[in-house]
C-alpha cells in the first residue's frame, strides 16, 4: 500500500506539472505531438521511477519537449523533509563585506558587491560610490554579485541591489516587464465568453543614482544623491543563483542595451533558484524541484531573456573573475535583441473524435488529471463541492484505473462530477448512455413526475392525454408514487443519487424525479400509487427513451388573459416576437404574469426587463476568473485547489435601460419553481436588482452562469459554471437560487383536480397588491 500511495503522489505531481504548463507556459509549442499524448507517453516512465533522480529524469523526457532551458526538474537529494533546500544551510555565516574595488591586470577594474545591507551601514550607497568612483579610468568593470545578498537577513528588503545598478548607466534604461499568458474564464477553442489572451506588463526604468527617485532618496537619507558617480563603460557582471534570480530583469535591460556581459557561476545550471524565487517552482516527491516558466521577458520591441555569455563551475571560485575579464578583453559586448514581439495564439486543445471504446488506462488518467487541474484552477464555485480537492487524486487514481468498461468509466466521471453540487454539471458523451445501458435504465413511461418536497407524484403525461395502464387503470395527476417494481422509490433514488449534481437539494430532487421510472425499453413498470388514502397497484410500459423524457408541449397560447390579467409563458414563448406582442396587448391590463418555470427561447432579460422598469438597473455582475502565472499564490510546494489559488476576478456587468416606445407600469407577478435555471434565473435577478416583480411559488435551481467545458479522451466533454454571478450588491447566487416572496407548491389535490396552485396564488397576490395600492 505504501507502494502504490509513492506511485500516486509520483502522479500527481506528474499532473501538476502538466496542468501548470498547459495553462500558463509562455510559449507552449510541441512539433508532431499533442501535449496531452506526451502525458499520456510520460505515465508508465513516472509509475516506474524509484527514486528522486529515476523520477527528475522521467519529467524531464516530457518537459524536453518544450525546448525550453529555463523548464526541467531537479533531483535535490539533501531535503528528505520535502522542504525547499536551503543552499546557505549549514554554512558558517559570513563576515559582512563592504564594497570593495581592485584592478586587474588589462587596464580593467573589479568591483566585489559586499553583502552589507542598510540596517548595518546606513552610508552602503555612498561607500558603493567611493568603490565605482575609484575605478572611473578602467577600460572596464568586472561587477561581483556573488555573495552579495545579506546574509543575515531572510529578505532583500533592506540590498542596495539591484538598485546599486544605477552606478553603471547614465541615462535612463527601460527595463522589460512581463509577457505572461491570461486566462479569463477556462476555454480551449470554443466560441465562448471565456478565452485567454496575452499581457505584456510594462517594465519600469533603471535609473542614474544621481537621478534616484524619491523612494530610493527615503531609504537612504544620509546620501548624498548629487554626488553618486555612474560608469558608463563594458561591463562584465558575475552572478550566482541568488544574485541572478533577483537581478533578472535589470541584468535583462542591460545586456539587451548592450555594453554588459553576464557570468553565471552555478553548479545546478540555470535557472533552478531563479524560478524557485520568483514562485516558478514546484517541490515534488522524493524532493524533485520542477522549475516551471510561466513569463518571459520582452520589450515593445521584442523578447528579452539574459542569456549568460560563460557559466562557469563554483569548485574554482577565481574561475568566474577569469571568465568575466576575458570577455572584456575580447571585446564590448553587442546588444541584444531577440525575437520580434509576435503574439501567437494560445494554444487550443484538438479533441478526439468521439469513439465507442474504452480509452486506455493512461488516456483515462490524462482525463483525470486534466479536469482536476482545470477545476481546481478554475471552478468559480468548488468551495462547494463536497471534495478534498488537494487529495483527490489518493481516491480517484484507483477507481479510474480499475474502471474496465466504457460504462465503468462513465460512472467514475459521473460519480466523481456529482460531488461538484452544480447543475451545469454534464458528461456529454456516449459514455454516459452506456451507464444507463448497462444499468438497464434506458427508458420510462410516458409520464412526468413531480417532486413536492420529500414525496413525489405524477404530474402530467407526456403525450398530452391521460396515460392508462395495462391493468385498466388511469394514472392520475396528483397520485403519489411511493414503490417501482416492488422497491421504494427512497431505495431507487438512493442508487441514481451518485450520478447526479444539483447546486441545491430542489434541483437535485428535480433531477432524482426524472430517473427513477427508468428501466429496459418496453419493459413493464409496477408502480404502487396512493390516493385519497388508499394505495393500488398501476402497471405501465417504458415507451420513452431517457432522452425523450421533456415536459409536453402546451396547448394553450403563451400569451393570454387569465381572468383580469395578461399572462405570458416564457418557457414557452418561441421568439422575442412573441413577447413584443405580448406586451402591446397587455399593456392597460391591470397585473401581468409572468411565467418563469422552464427556461426561455425569448432573451427575457432584453425584451421583459427593459418594458417593466423607468429607470436604469443592474445586470447580474459576472465574475471571471483571472488566471495568469503571476495571478496564483503559494509557488513552490502548492497543491491545486482553493488553498492556493489567489482570487483574482474581472467583473462585468452593465446598466439595463427602459425601452423608450413600451412601458408597462403595472403590478408583476413572477411564477418560479426548481425548472427555472442559468438563463430564466439572471432574468429574475434582473427584476429583483430593480425590486421590480414579486416571486410566488417554489425555489429555483440555484445555478446561473455561462457554461465551459473540460475537453476529454475519446471524444467526451464535461461541462460546469464557468463564472460567478451574484446580485448587484454582491450577495451570493450560487448553490442557493431565487427564493419566493410567496412560497407556494403544487397540491397533490390541485393537480388532481387540474388546478394550478401557484398560479392561482399569483393571481391572489396581484389581486391583493391593487388593494394595498388603493387610497
Amino acid at each position: 500500500m505504501a507502494g502504490d500511495s509513492a506511485r500516486i503522489e509520483r502522479l500527481t505531481g506528474l499532473a501538476r506539472v502538466w496542468g501548470e504548463l498547459y495553462f500558463y507556459h509562455p510559449s507552449l509549442t510541441v512539433p508532431d505531438e499533442r501535449w496531452e499524448d506526451l502525458l499520456v507517453a510520460a505515465i508508465p516512465r513516472v509509475e516506474a521511477a524509484q527514486t528522486g533522480e529515476a523520477y527528475a529524469a522521467a519529467l524531464n523526457l516530457l518537459l524536453r519537449h518544450l525546448d525550453d532551458r529555463w523548464t526541467r526538474a531537479v533531483a535535490n537529494n539533501t531535503s528528505p523533509t520535502g522542504r525547499l533546500r536551503d543552499d546557505r544551510a549549514g554554512e558558517e555565516v559570513e563576515a559582512v563585506r563592504l564594497p570593495s574595488a581592485r584592478r586587474l591586470s588589462g587596464g580593467l577594474g573589479y568591483l566585489d558587491a559586499g553583502n552589507a545591507d542598510l540596517t548595518e551601514q546606513p552610508d552602503l550607497l555612498t561607500r558603493w560610490g567611493e568603490a565605482v568612483d575609484s575605478l572611473a579610468d578602467t577600460t572596464g568593470i568586472v561587477l561581483d554579485l556573488r555573495r552579495a545578498y545579506p546574509m543575515g537577513s531572510a529578505t532583500w528588503v533592506q540590498s542596495p541591489l539591484p538598485e546599486a545598478f544605477g552606478f553603471f548607466v547614465d541615462s535612463p534604461l527601460p527595463t522589460p516587464g512581463r509577457l505572461e499568458r491570461v486566462h479569463h474564464g477556462w476555454n480551449e477553442g470554443r466560441r465562448s465568453v471565456y478565452g485567454s489572451t496575452w499581457e505584456h506588463r510594462s517594465g519600469g526604468l533603471l535609473t542614474p543614482m544621481r537621478s534616484a527617485g524619491p523612494p530610493v532618496r527615503a531609504r537612504y537619507a544620509s546620501t548624498d544623491f548629487d554626488a553618486l558617480p555612474s560608469y558608463g563603460g563594458p561591463l562584465a557582471v558575475i552572478v550566482d543563483d541568488e544574485s541572478f534570480a533577483r537581478c533578472e530583469v535589470a541584468l535583462a535591460g542591460l545586456q539587451s542595451a548592450g555594453g554588459t556581459f553576464v557570468v553565471h557561476e552555478t553548479a545546478d545550471g540555470p535557472h533552478v533558484p531563479a524560478a524557485r524565487a520568483a514562485g516558478e517552482s514546484l517541490l515534488l516527491w522524493g524532493d524533485v524541484e520542477v522549475c516551471l516558466r510561466h513569463h518571459r521577458l520582452a520589450t515593445g520591441h521584442g523578447l528579452v531573456d539574459v542569456t549568460p555569455d560563460r557559466i562557469v563551475s563554483p569548485s574554482d571560485p577565481d574561475a568566474a573573475v577569469a571568465a568575466a575579464a576575458g570577455l572584456l578583453h575580447d571585446g564590448t559586448p553587442e546588444r541584444l535583441t531577440g525575437p520580434p514581439l509576435v503574439l501567437p495564439a494560445p494554444p487550443a486543445y484538438e479533441p478526439d473524435g468521439t469513439s465507442p471504446d474504452l480509452p486506455s488506462r493512461e488516456a483515462r488518467l490524462l482525463g483525470l488529471f486534466k479536469l482536476w487541474c482545470v477545476l481546481g484552477e478554475f471552478s468559480p464555485h468548488l468551495e462547494y463541492a463536497d471534495l478534498d480537492w488537494p487529495r483527490l487524486l489518493d481516491e480517484w487514481v484507483p477507481r479510474v484505473e480499475a474502471a474496465g468498461t466504457i460504462a465503468t468509466w462513465g460512472e467514475v466521471l459521473l460519480e466523481l462530477t456529482a460531488h461538484l453540487n452544480d447543475s451545469h454539471v454534464s458528461v456529454n458523451h456516449a459514455l454516459r448512455e452506456q451507464v444507463f445501458v448497462a444499468r438497464s435504465a434506458t427508458h420510462a413511461p410516458p409520464i412526468r413526475l413531480l417532486a413536492l418536497g420529500d414525496r413525489v407524484v405524477v404530474g402530467e403525461p407526456l403525450d398530452g392525454t391521460e396515460s392508462g395502464s395495462e391493468d385498466g387503470h388511469q394514472l392520475v395527476p396528483g397520485m403519489e408514487v411511493t414503490q417501482v417494481d416492488g422497491r421504494t422509490l427512497t431505495d431507487v433514488a438512493a442508487e441514481y443519487a451518485p450520478l447526479i449534481s444539483a447546486s441545491t437539494p430542489q434541483a437535485r430532487m428535480a433531477r432524482l424525479s426524472r430517473v427513477v421510472l427508468l428501466g429496459p425499453a418496453h419493459s413493464p413498470a409496477e408502480l404502487t400509487v396512493s390516493s385519497g388514502g388508499h394505495d393500488r397497484k398501476v402497471t405501465v410500459t417504458r415507451s420513452r427513451p431517457a432522452a425523450q423524457l421533456s415536459p409536453p408541449a402546451h396547448d394553450q397560447e403563451a400569451a393570454r388573459w387569465v381572468e383580469e390579467f395578461g399572462y405570458l409563458d416564457l418557457a414557452t414563448a418561441e421568439s422575442p416576437a412573441v413577447v413584443d406582442a405580448a406586451f402591446a396587448r397587455f399593456v392597460d391590463a391591470p397585473g401581468l404574469l409572468l411565467d418563469m418555470r422552464g427556461y426561455p427561447r425569448c432573451y427575457p432579460r432584453g425584451t421583459v426587463v427593459p418594458r417593466l422598469i423607468d429607470r436604469p438597473c443592474h445586470s447580474p455582475h459576472y465574475h471571471f476568473p483571472l488566471r495568469s502565472g503571476a495571478r496564483r499564490g503559494g509557488g513552490g510546494g502548492t497543491t491545486p485547489g482553493r488553498d492556493h489559488v489567489a482570487e483574482y476576478w474581472t467583473q462585468e456587468h452593465y446598466l439595463i435601460h427602459p425601452d423608450p416606445d413600451l412601458h408597462y407600469g403595472g403590478e408583476v407577478a413572477v411564477l418560479i419553481d426548481d425548472r427555472a435555471i442559468s438563463q430564466s434565473e439572471d432574468f429574475c435577478i434582473c427584476l429583483r436588482n430593480a425590486g421590480r416583480g414579486i416571486f410566488v411559488g417554489t425555489p429555483t435551481a440555484g445555478t446561473n452562469g455561462n457554461v465551459t467545458w473540460v475537453d476529454l479522451p475519446g471524444g467526451a466533454s464535461v461541462s460546469f459554471t464557468g463564472m460567478r454571478v451574484t446580485y448587484a450588491d454582491g450577495s451570493r447566487f450560487q448553490n442557493l437560487g431565487i427564493h419566493p416572496d410567496i412560497l407556494v407548491a403544487p397540491t397533490p389535490e390541485g393537480l388532481a383536480a387540474g388546478r394550478d396552485d401557484v398560479l392561482e396564488a399569483a393571481i391572489a397576490a396581484l389581486r391583493q397588491s391593487r388593494l394595498d395600492v388603493r387610497p
